[in-house]
C-alpha cells in the first residue's frame, strides 16, 4: 500500500483555503473564525505541528465551498465533480446564482485568469446581463426547467422576478467583465434562446405583448453589445478592460463548457441539466479539455479585433433571426 503523506495533503488543502480568501483576511484569521480556535492553534495547524481533523476539514470545505478533489493522486478515468443541486423553489435559483458569483469572485482575484467558453447557447453571463432578457431567462429556467410551483400558473412579466435575484445577476456580470475571456460561438448559438422566447409567445405565456417585445429588444441590444466587444477585442472601451476574443466555429457545438485557466490550477465547468454546471479541477480532465479547446479554436474563425467582414456577416445573420421572430409575432 502506498504511504500517504498527511503533511503534504494538509499543506495542499490549506493552500486551497488561502487561495479563495478575501485579500484582507489572513489564513490564520480564517481558521480561527471558522473553526472556533485561537490564533495560536491556527498557526500550529498552518505550520503542520497540529493535524487538521476530518471534522475541521469538513467545516472549512462547507463554509468556503471547496472540495477535496485533487488532494490525492488522480485516476485518469475517474473524475470527481461538484455541482449545485437544484430543487423546485426560488431559493434554489438564488443558491445557484450565489455559487456562480462566488466562483467568479475567486477567478477575478487572479490577474492572469482566463475563461474559455464553448457556447452551445449564449453564455449565462450574457443572458443575465440585461434586465428584461435576464428576468425572462430566470423565469424560463425556474418555470420550465426546475418547476418552481409558484411560477407554474404564472405568465412572464417584468415584475415576476424578485429584485434581489436581479441584483445577483448584475454582480455576476460585473465580475465576469473583469476576467479575460475567449468565447467560441457557432451559427446556432443564439437559437435556443430564440426558441424559448418563441415557445412562450406561441403558448400565451407572456403577460402582455409589451413584455414579449421588451425581451426581443433586450436580445437585440445584447447582440449589439457583444458585437461591439468583439470589434474592440475587449469587454468595454475603458483602457484597462479585460480582453475579449470571439471565435466562430463552423463545427456544430454540442455542449456548454467553460475552461478556467488559473495561475496554479485549471478548472472545468461542464454544462448540466440545461443551465447548471458540473465543476472539477481534475488535472488530467482539465488538461484534455484544454487540448480540446485548442483544437476547436484552431478550426474556428477569430472575429474580435480582426475579421471585420466575417464579424459583420455573422452578427447580421443573428439580427436577421431576431427580426424574423419579431415579424412572426407581429403577423399573429
Amino acid at each position: 500500500m502506498q504511504k500517504i503523506d498527511a503533511s503534504s495533503i494538509q499543506n495542499s488543502f490549506l493552500d486551497r483555503v488561502k487561495s479563495i480568501l478575501p485579500p484582507n483576511t489572513s489564513l490564520a484569521q480564517a481558521l480561527s473564525e471558522k473553526l472556533g480556535i485561537s490564533l495560536d492553534s491556527a498557526y500550529r495547524r498552518i505550520r503542520g505541528e497540529t493535524p487538521i481533523s476530518l471534522s475541521e476539514a469538513y467545516i472549512l470545505a462547507e463554509a468556503l465551498h471547496i472540495t477535496f478533489n485533487g488532494l490525492t493522486e488522480e485516476s485518469a478515468g475517474i473524475v470527481q465533480f461538484g455541482y449545485t443541486p437544484l430543487y423546485p423553489r426560488k431559493e434554489s435559483m438564488e443558491g445557484y446564482l450565489t455559487r456562480l458569483l462566488h466562483n467568479l469572485r475567486m477567478i477575478s482575484k487572479q490577474p492572469t485568469a482566463k475563461v474559455v467558453y464553448c457556447s452551445q447557447d449564449i453564455p449565462i453571463f450574457h443572458n443575465i446581463r440585461l434586465e428584461e432578457l435576464g428576468k425572462f431567462k430566470l423565469f424560463y429556467w425556474m418555470r420550465s426547467i426546475i418547476n418552481v410551483e409558484e411560477f407554474l400558473s404564472q405568465k412572464f412579466s417584468k415584475d415576476v422576478i424578485p429584485e434581489h435575484l436581479m441584483q445577483l445577476c448584475a454582480e455576476i456580470y460585473s465580475e465576469y467583465e473583469k476576467i479575460a475571456s475567449v468565447e467560441l460561438w457557432s451559427e446556432s448559438t443564439v437559437n435556443s434562446t430564440l426558441r424559448q422566447v418563441q415557445y412562450y409567445w406561441e403558448s400565451g405565456l407572456f403577460e402582455t405583448d409589451d413584455d414579449f417585445f421588451s425581451v426581443i429588444q433586450n436580445l437585440r441590444t445584447l447582440i449589439q453589445q457583444i458585437e461591439e466587444s468583439a470589434s474592440l477585442g475587449k469587454k468595454t472601451s475603458s483602457e484597462n478592460s479585460a480582453s475579449y476574443e470571439l471565435y466562430i466555429s463552423e463545427i456544430e457545438l454540442t455542449t456548454n463548457c467553460a475552461l478556467v485557466e488559473l495561475e496554479n490550477q485549471n478548472a472545468v465547468f461542464l454544462g448540466h441539466h440545461t443551465f447548471n454546471m458540473l465543476e472539477t479541477t481534475h488535472g488530467v480532465y482539465t488538461e484534455q479539455t484544454q487540448q480540446w479547446f485548442k483544437n476547436m479554436v484552431g478550426k474556428a474563425t477569430l472575429v474580435s479585433s480582426v475579421g471585420e467582414k466575417y464579424r459583420y456577416q455573422f452578427f447580421h445573420g443573428v439580427h436577421r433571426k431576431i427580426d424574423e421572430l419579431e415579424r412572426l409575432a407581429l403577423r399573429r
